[in-house]
């Protein structure tokens, strides 16, 4: 496992990078196995907010036995786990980026997910804060590369010149 920080507009956000089949023994993880309490948080750790970049690992609850298979743009804002015990399995090498408590003065930041496809467009408002966790933007003069924070100094559609993940923070 390796990690990766990176500023995101005034708060911290990991890079994660897990090989198919390790073992993570750290904060979240004892050997694969975490547990989200009634709060929705990671138990005895705080709140996390996680989004697949790529790979493939899975999520298996182990009071109700339902796998959740969390691939390239699978992420905790659509998907939030529900309380319980889990067993996380990397089934490929992954990639995920988190937001963390613990890493960010024990809060996370209010944001919205957005994957747009090759050929997508989407429009943001001058001053929104985005974080392209990877992929390309252009906004048809200049391109934008992940990973990166930008912030917009004009109203305008982006379209994307390769699959992108991006996040708009408030």
């Amino acid at each position: 496992m390796e990690i990766k920080s990176y500023p995101c507009h005034g708060w911290v956000i990991d890079r994660t990078t897990v090989e198919q089949g390790e073992f993570i023994n750290d904060k979240v993880m004892h050997n694969n196995y975490f547990a989200i309490d009634k709060n929705g948080d990671v138990a005895g750790v705080g709140k996390y907010l996680w989004f697949i970049e790529s790979g493939k690992h899975t999520h298996e609850n182990i009071d109700t036995g339902a796998v959740t298979d969390c691939v390239r743009g699978w992420n905790t804002l659509d998907t939030p786990h529900t309380r319980g015990e889990y067993r996380m399995r990397p089934v490929e090498d992954t990639a995920v980026w988190c937001f963390n408590a613990p890493a960010n003065s024990g809060t996370l930041p209010n944001c919205s997910f957005f994957r747009l496809g090759v050929g997508e467009t989407m429009s943001f408002n001058a001053g929104d804060k985005l974080f392209l966790m990877d992929g390309r933007l252009s906004n048809r003069v200049k391109e934008i590369a992940g990973p990166r924070q930008v912030i917009m100094s004009a109203t305008e559609v982006l379209v994307a010149i390769e699959d992108t993940l991006i996040l708009k923070v408030a």
